[in-house]
């Protein structure tokens, strides 16, 4: 949205004035008509906003509107093409003070609307739609007399309420008249302002508040009083002008609030941001908008190009929309580059200055808005400001008194100046522009400032260190949000920590503090920043065994282990135990023997695993630590059910989540519920596992819980695909992948990228398939994960076979097999001799082909593995085939088909031609009725002499 510095104006013809502007000679036929902006606005099937923008000559009507604005306003036909051209600009405006009966003029003793003395603007006004509908909504409201547009320097007040006066000065017959205050420096001086703004002449009297008060008393009239925050002593006259002059209504612009019983306040913030990501209509946001103007009156021509879109919303971030700033920023554009400004901003508050000469001096830079503001606190309060610059992102109340002295007084006086700002939630923040000035002052005095940076550190090391034991119960979601609304101070302190440390070595600060956020760095997904916080932190500080080392490494374990990098997680976790061992600190060592046990299990060492995992157990039970326990016990039966296939495992995670619903912690508890669900997809309860799996989804999305979502989505996936949803498949597995790159979790990416090859598969769609396993590969690389790179190497050989290289899927599919089998992952091994078979069988080794159904028959039957049983008698009935075992072949695949109906899991369409093959070739071997008999006869079988059949056939 522009303005445009035209200004309706009109001549003196007879009796009446008659307008030289069409928006004037809109306004004055709509009058005739007797109709409000609201009531034109629905005759012509357009916004009160269209009409209240062409009625103050900021915008000409479309060809269309043009039409139906002229048939609203009962313009005879003949005439209706010379209005559309006057309209739209083309012709004259007096060509149509004879295009209707009656000329259309001002009423007849209506004073001119355009009294009053509202300075022109001279550039245009950009964005503020919803400000000014609210402002106009308030300037109509009776019972608002009194309305303070509130805003730090700098935002835009001034030009606001100049552009209200503007859209609503018709509301006001005796004008809108704009009083600037700013240069006052008493307040015995507001009356003769207001006076000189009204062209008022005193008479001699003693009593000039009198006179100008009889003056204004019958005007229906607004005032715009601009900059009124240095004169609060005297803002008495206010409340006496609505006392005394009912029609008169005041706006006013200050850094703060009058604190007058009649006052409505209105806060103004700067000018809308696109989101980072936000890439379409992204000039077309206010802040984007109004940089790119201001520019191009810098630098003709300039043009927004793609490079340069993160600079500029680099700089309207840090500016945080404020109007002045980013004027003064494009002010550089014909020196320096959008990403130089931007870097200049994020260091000097100084570089935001210019020499324009129709600028007021305090407009010519950011440091003298600010100054003005300064001038106005006490000593005390402007301490405050000082120490209040060490908070990044905010702050709360407790955390103000404690690191700042900051008293509730202070803040509100500090709030109600528009230097703190204060949220819904009862937080604080600081503009940045204000931080960095007062961080300027705060420099100044380097013993004050390092103090206050300690006390800092010292308020967010006890906040982290009480959330890290809060992270584990029932209060979890609310420690969550709090250090995530506390992230930007965490970062701040351990910066400092940082630096202290490197300067005075010995005191573990850094150590201390991202060991105690470990939990909560995963929790939220923080990958990627907690490892290098961690690792900086261990750099640091020197290698002694002492609590805060060792808890660093255990968190660094913890993330490794996340990211795939087993080999640098193994010795952290180990290192971390032997640490907490010597130290006598039973919980620690639990923990840290918990870790390693997880790193172990996924580097396919079971037993060392298993060890690991009994001593955390016993430690977590003799402290009585029901969480340690809980964890200890969902990992002992993952490990127990993925390795030895025994569903004993399963007790252990369901006693698990008792304890973890007993205590209210929902973190550990996604992962034991997305264990149950997964559990139930393998025994073919598709069902229940759906139920387990969406409410681990559920809860895993409350928390924000990013592995949790990412893991029920790929077992939501997987059932779709197995019950043949293949598009529903198809966008889990995406959005999982989504979450995973939004958390650089790489290594983890493989198995989602596997998931989603492998309902391509299903489809034969190869090409695909072979793209997101290609991919998966390259995630790899040299990983430790032998569980990663068995599930990618299998997929691999799954897609050569049915590319047709048998022999290149036979070498993938063997490697897989032996690398399953060196992990104990019965299910992966199961799997790999299932494929495998396939292959050997296409090979024409049968003999070979029979052994390694029965072997992954065997393991998928104990394992309760339904869907995996379905495939092998389906394998065997096909060997059978090749056999001419024509009635076993038939009987094999009416087992498998009464065990897919069952579960709901069609076979997918890249089997089924070969399937059906093996059918017609079986019933023109049988015959009707004996292929009738056959297929009847295995349909009849339970499914333990399904499997008995099958493995003694």
């Amino acid at each position: 949205m522009t303005t445009s510095d035209t200004q309706a104006t009109s001549v003196s013809s007879g009796e009446a004035d008659v307008p030289l502007h069409f928006s004037e000679w809109l306004k004055c036929r709509r009058r005739q008509l007797d109709l409000t902006q609201e009531q034109l606005a629905q005759r012509a099937s357009c916004s009160v906003f269209a009409i209240r923008k062409i009625e103050s000559g900021e915008r000409q009507p479309s060809r269309q509107l043009a039409r139906t604005l002229a048939q609203s306003l009962e313009i005879p036909a003949e005439n209706q093409p010379t209005f559309i051209q006057v309209a739209r600009g083309e012709r004259s405006v007096e060509c149509l003070h004879t295009v209707i009966p009656g000329r259309a003029s001002l009423p007849a003793g209506e004073p001119s609307p355009t009294a009053g003395n509202l300075p022109r603007p001279l550039t245009p006004f950009i964005g503020r739609e919803p400000e000014l509908s609210a402002l106009g909504g308030l300037l109509c409201n009776p019972q608002c007399l009194l309305l303070t547009i509130v805003g730090p320097g700098g935002v835009g007040k001034t030009r606001l309420a100049i552009e209200a006066g503007n859209q609503y000065k018709e509301r006001f017959p005796d004008g809108v008249w704009f009083v600037s205050l700013a240069a006052l420096n008493s307040p015995t001086l507001i009356v003769p302002t207001i006076a000189d703004a009204l062209h008022f002449r005193f008479q001699d009297s003693p009593d000039p508040q009198a006179q100008i008060l009889r003056y204004l008393h019958l005007k229906r009239a607004l005032l715009v009083l601009d900059n009124a925050e240095h004169l609060l002593d005297g803002v008495g006259v206010f409340t006496e002008i609505l006392k005394h002059c009912p029609q008169v209504k005041l706006l006013v612009t200050s850094r703060e609030r009058l604190n007058l019983l009649s006052e409505w306040v209105f806060e103004v913030q700067g000018l809308p941001i696109p989101a980072s990501d936000q890439e379409e209509q992204f000039a077309s946001y206010s802040a984007v908008a109004l940089f790119v103007q201001s520019a191009r009156r810098v630098r003709a021509g300039f043009e927004l190009r793609e490079e340069d879109r993160r600079c500029v919303l680099k700089t309207c971030q840090i500016l945080e929309g404020m109007p002045l700033g980013i004027e003064l920023a494009a002010a550089w554009v014909g020196l320096l580059s959008c990403e130089e400004i931007a870097k200049e901003i994020g260091h000097n508050i100084d570089f935001l200055s210019v020499s324009m000469r129709d600028l007021p001096e305090r407009h010519r830079s950011i440091r003298a808005v600010f100054d003005h503001s300064w001038k106005m606190l006490t000593v005390d309060e402007q301490q405050v400001m000082c120490k209040l610059s060490v908070f990044q992102g905010g702050f709360s109340r407790q955390a103000a008194e404690q690191v700042a002295g900051a008293a509730l007084l202070v803040l509100s006086t500090l709030v109600n100046r528009t230097l703190l700002r204060r949220s819904v939630g009862g937080r604080y923040d600081l503009h940045e522009l204000v931080r960095q000035y007062s961080a300027g002052y705060m420099a100044a005095d380097p013993q004050a400032h390092a103090a206050a940076q300690q006390r800092h550190y010292a308020y967010f090391l006890a906040l982290a260190e009480t959330a890290n034991e809060e992270l584990k119960g029932s209060n979890q979601l609310e420690w969550l949000e709090r250090l995530e609304q506390e992230h930007d101070n965490l970062r701040a302190a351990l910066e400092w920590a940082l630096k202290s440390d490197r300067e005075a070595p010995g005191e573990d600060r850094a150590l201390r503090l991202a060991g105690a956020l470990r939990w909560f760095w995963r929790m939220r997904g923080y990958f990627h920043e907690g490892r290098n916080w961690l690792m900086q932190a261990l750099q640091t500080c020197p290698e002694r065994p002492t609590t805060a080392r060792a808890s660093a490494l255990l968190g660094l374990s913890m993330i490794m282990n996340i990211l795939g990098d087993l080999s640098a997680a193994r010795p952290q976790a180990e290192e971390s135990a032997a640490i907490f061992r010597k130290l006598g600190n039973q919980r620690g060592l639990a923990e840290a023997l918990s870790e390693a046990g997880a790193t172990l299990t996924w580097q396919g060492e079971a037993a060392m695993a298993f060890a690991r995992f009994e001593e955390a157990l016993s430690l977590y039970r003799s402290t009585g630590d029901r969480w340690g326990e809980a964890q200890v016990l969902y990992r002992l039966g993952v490990t127990l059910v993925d390795t030895s296939g025994d569903l004993l495992g399963r007790d252990m995670v369901e006693e698990s989540a008792k304890i973890l619903q007993g205590l209210g912690e929902k973190y550990l508890y996604v992962y034991v519920l997305i264990f149950l669900g997964d559990t139930d997809a393998v025994l073919g309860n598709y069902t229940s596992a759906r139920t387990y799996l969406e409410q681990g989804l559920a809860v895993a999305t409350e928390i924000k819980h990013t592995g949790g979502i990412t893991d029920a989505l790929i077992g939501l996936g997987s059932i779709s695909r197995i019950q043949g949803e293949y598009l529903t498949a198809q966008s889990h597995l995406e959005e999982a992948f989504r979450v995973y790159q939004e958390h650089g979790s790489n290594v983890w990416d493989t198995s989602v990228l596997c998931f989603l090859a492998e309902n391509e598969i299903a489809q034969g769609d190869l090409s695909a398939a072979k793209l997101h396993i290609l991919a998966a590969s390259n995630h790899l690389n040299l990983s430790e994960n032998k569980l990663a790179n068995t599930i990618v190497c299998h997929f691999r050989g799954l897609l050569a076979y049915y590319q047709g290289d048998a022999e290149k899927a036979d070498e993938l599919l063997g490697e897989s097999l032996a690398l399953a089998r060196k992990g104990i992952y019965k299910v992966e091994v199961a799997r790999s001799l299932m494929a495998l078979a396939r292959v050997r069988r296409t090979l024409g080794q049968i003999g070979q082909a029979t052994e390694l159904i029965l072997e992954a028959l065997d393991l998928f039957s104990k394992y309760g593995h339904k869907l995996g049983i379905a495939i092998s008698l389906e394998e065997l009935a096909a060997v059978c085939a090749i056999q001419r075992d024509g009635a076993g072949a038939v009987m094999l695949l009416s087992m498998a088909h009464v065990l897919r109906e069952g579960m709901g899991a069609p076979l997918p369409p890249v089997d089924r031609a070969a399937h059906d093959s093996i059918l017609a070739a079986c019933h023109a071997q049988l015959g009707e009725e004996v292929f009738a008999c056959a297929w009847a006869e295995g349909k009849a079988f339970s499914l333990e002499q399904a499997i008995d059949f099958a493995l003694h056939k």
